[in-house]
């Protein structure tokens, strides 16, 4: 039994009319996300219906005019679709984005100056010129994808794939000179209308929900990220430590390594908010944080602890190269005073200093390693510096393990 016929037409006229309706949902969906690329999809996909619907209707139309122009405005929405994820992936206005802009009129220009009286060769060409953009958004989705999360960007990349896969036959040469050919009654014929239509329809569905599964997967990051960071400091907060030391401590342990671990705490930090207000506590901790941040080197942790308290954790280091650290924050901190208003303080640190060797029998199942005894230790060793005087370092009588050679 023959399949109920659906010619060329119809399959363009619901890609279209799928198209324009995809706008509606990225309008109400993506109203959240600004500056992110929203727009230009939207400007997109209104671009591929228009060039779907009049492959659609070109039979009511001058065929030709109507194909090229058609043709033309798929090469649009491939470059808007491109500039798009250029923007959700935060890139510059760059000569790049110019030439993406640029690249339909240019293919455009080139196809009508090789094949302005044959129609066939300007049509296979327009397909490879398409097949050719679709590349050019694969390998952008490629090269940002680092500054993509989730998978979305996967699943986009891979309709890209399937899209251009079936519109390569067209650009080849013994390819028919359009595909809206009316489409005769054998089975076979039927299936590839059915085909064509079951491809363009969901590739459209599957690049639009992707695009919203990055927006949203974007979102999801960024909220993991704000709840891992101090919103005084903008230094990692307890939480984010916690997370980045069950990352960092199967390496150590696996490398038969040691952590150093340096708890620092500001001296007389209550003085300083009753003398000038908890405002100035605030420039103090901010501005400790800044100087912790151009002491402590790649690689290592820094995070704000608690309260008046940091913490940073040295990754392979021995007891003499956490003691080494331990001097420089100490003095970077005290040779760097803090402006209150019309005062210039200077504001010093206690330190305690913890070396720990990070051993696979020290991990508990329940809570991984005991880093919560460790702090501890650093913990009491701050207490030594501040009642020998403040303004120095203390290491804790446990630090151990230097690092094997």
């Amino acid at each position: 039994m023959l399949l109920p016929q659906l010619n060329p037409q119809t399959a363009f006229t619901i890609t279209a009319l799928s198209s324009w309706s995809m706008i509606a949902l990225l309008w109400v969906m993506g109203r959240s996300f600004p500056r992110q690329g929203v727009a230009w999809i939207m400007g997109s996909l209104a671009s591929f219906g228009l060039g779907y619907m009049l492959i659609a209707l070109s039979r009511a139309l001058p065929t030709e005019e109507a194909m090229r122009v058609s043709y033309f405005m798929l090469g649009l929405g491939s470059s808007l679709a491109a500039l798009g994820i250029r923007r959700f992936q935060l890139h510059r206005w760059s000569l790049v984005d110019g030439a993406i802009a640029l690249l339909p009129h240019g293919m455009t220009a080139v196809w009508l100056a090789l094949a302005l009286n044959d129609f066939g060769l300007y049509a296979r060409l327009s397909n490879a010129g398409f097949v050719l953009q679709i590349i050019v958004l694969c390998a952008i989705l490629i090269s940002g994808r680092k500054r993509m999360v989730g998978h979305g960007w996967k699943v986009m990349l891979g309709g890209l794939v399937i899209q251009a896969l079936s519109v390569l036959p067209f650009s080849l040469p013994g390819s028919p000179p359009s595909t809206v050919e009316p489409v005769v009654h054998s089975l076979a014929e039927q299936l590839m209308a059915w085909a064509l239509c079951g491809v363009m329809f969901l590739n459209l569905q599957l690049s639009v929900l992707s695009f919203l599964m990055m927006l949203q997967d974007r979102r999801t990051d960024n909220e993991r990220q704000a709840a891992e960071v101090d919103v005084l400091t903008q230094l990692p907060n307890r939480r984010s430590l916690v997370r980045q030391l069950a990352h960092w401590l199967p390496l150590v342990m696996r490398q038969q390594g040691s952590v150093g671990i340096i708890l620092l705490d500001i001296d007389h930090f209550k003085q300083v908010n009753d003398a000038f207000g908890h405002d100035a506590g605030d420039r103090v901790l901010q501005h400790v944080a800044g100087v912790l941040r151009e002491v402590v080197r790649q690689g290592e942790l820094l995070a704000r602890y608690g309260g008046e308290e940091f913490v940073i954790v040295l990754r392979h280091a021995d007891r003499q190269t956490a003691m080494t650290v331990a001097a420089r924050v100490v003095e970077k901190v005290r040779n760097s005073p803090v402006q209150l208003g019309t005062h210039v303080r200077h504001i010093t640190v206690s330190a305690g200093v913890h070396v720990q060797k990070v051993a696979i029998d020290e991990a508990d199942g329940a809570s991984g390693w005991p880093w919560h005894d460790w702090i501890r230790q650093a913990d009491a060793a701050m207490y030594v510096a501040k009642g020998a005087g403040r303004n120095q370092f203390a290491v804790s009588p446990r630090s151990h393990a230097p690092v094997p050679a």
